[in-house]
């Protein structure tokens, strides 16, 4: 009787290994035909052959989504998919007779997004059919995920002590020695796929990049920023983020700061020797681009600069980002780009 229930529960456990295995949901969705996915009949059409994005030329998100028109002969499971010229990418897939439940506010998947100017290439595929519709939309303003402190695209000339509108170079190893690309680098970057020492960047086409060498090996290497009124809209440093991408290189010495300075007399300006700075050090140990989300409350109190110590992300007036050299004496890297304030929650990685 033992043996009987043995060789019974080894016959369970292999049915049900076998059945688990036949039930994975395989990873492609066209190969997978059950209640979420439906196959187009052998007589499908799309009404007209007609498919178009509404508007299509000069969109701005931050006005109008994106509507799509297509009609099917029958309710089938559709791919739409849109890419950019600049390799920004969203797909939208759904089981239905229109496209009537699609509408694009500009999010993108992955790394890449949207940019002013992108060409945007739509493509309409259903499973089971060979049928392929296109469609071209333009950008004129993408999506606005918050406060953007600045994209680096209006800056016209690129390269070592190249600043955007406003900013300035704090002085330090790499804004005052004589310009060596290889060696010492502090301004905006144009990525190019002809020069491998660029580096395509997550929103637009250019970053920023700071690196040098620890010269008087002190830790402070260089950095770069400037003084404006942000007008952050929240008082609570608890619903403030802080967002970046910052691209590691994979040298073990490099590493930024994040300086933000308060307006705390409301006189319009920054008085950097009475009003409250605020730090964020941070160590870049990985390699390629990452997303930052710092929460403003978690930034720090410069201790030598007196002020109210409350933490109020609608004074937030001047900013800084700061190379650093861990451990000093050793050549470092800050490269960043779309620096942004979103509310309530960090900036989304779609």
């Amino acid at each position: 009787m033992k043996r009987f229930k043995k060789i019974a529960l080894l016959g369970i456990t292999a049915l049900t290994v076998i059945s688990s295995i036949s039930c994975k949901r395989d990873k492609h969705p066209e190969n997978m035909i059950g209640p979420e996915y439906k196959n187009a009949d052998p007589g499908f059409y799309v009404v007209n052959n007609e498919f178009a994005g509404t508007p299509s030329s000069l969109v701005d998100f931050t006005k109008n989504q994106v509507v799509f028109n297509a009609q099917f002969s029958q309710e089938v499971t559709y791919f739409l998919t849109l890419t950019s010229n600049h390799g920004a990418a969203v797909t939208y897939t759904g089981k239905a007779a229109d496209l009537s439940k699609v509408i694009w506010d500009g999010i993108h998947n992955g790394l890449y997004f949207f940019s002013a100017n992108d060409s945007v290439f739509a493509e309409l595929s259903f499973l089971g059919s060979n049928i392929r519709l296109r469609d071209t939309l333009t950008i004129k303003t993408p999506k606005s995920y918050g406060k953007l402190v600045e994209d680096f695209e209006k800056v016209t000339t690129t390269g070592h002590l190249k600043m955007p509108a406003g900013w300035y170079k704090f002085g330090g190893e790499a804004g005052s020695t004589v310009v060596n690309e290889e060696k010492y680098y502090l301004g905006t970057v144009a990525y190019s796929p002809q020069n491998s020492k660029t580096i395509k960047p997550p929103s637009g086409n250019q970053y920023f990049k700071i690196n040098a060498t620890d010269a008087n090996v002190d830790f402070y290497v260089d950095g770069a920023g400037f003084i404006q009124t942000l007008k952050l809209a929240s008082t609570n440093p608890d619903s403030v983020y802080f967002n970046m991408f910052v691209y590691g290189t994979g040298n073990i010495s490099d590493k930024g700061s994040i300086k933000i300075q308060e307006d705390d007399n409301g006189k319009g300006g920054v008085e950097s020797a009475s009003e409250d700075e605020l730090f964020y050090d941070f160590k870049i140990n990985w390699t390629g681009w990452k997303l930052l989300s710092i929460k403003y409350s978690d930034f720090s109190f410069t201790t030598t600069i007196p002020g109210n110590r409350i933490k109020e992300p609608h004074k937030a007036g001047k900013m800084g980002f700061v190379l650093l050299s861990d451990p000093s004496g050793a050549k470092t890297n800050l490269i960043f780009d779309y620096p942004i304030f979103t509310y309530g929650k960090p900036l989304p990685q779609n």
